[in-house]
């Protein structure tokens, strides 16, 4: 739900013609699978939404900015 959340406003800023790149942190995971698994769990959400509005990826994911 806070993942969705970022990017809807997300796309309400765009809407607006603001540029926005969330910073999406993943905190408190036991273990680099938990991190893997969470991460696909927000990229989906990401790009579902942003797809929906027609916007391209706009975000970084932890660390690595990738």
């Amino acid at each position: 739900m806070q993942a969705r959340a970022v990017f809807e406003a997300v796309v309400l800023v765009a809407k607006k013609g603001i540029k926005v790149i969330p910073e999406v942190m993943i905190p408190l995971v036991g273990n680099a699978k938990e991190l893997e698994n969470q991460r696909a769990i927000v990229v989906r959400i990401a790009d579902e939404v942003l797809a929906k509005a027609g916007l391209k990826e706009a975000a970084l994911y932890g660390r690595n900015h990738d």
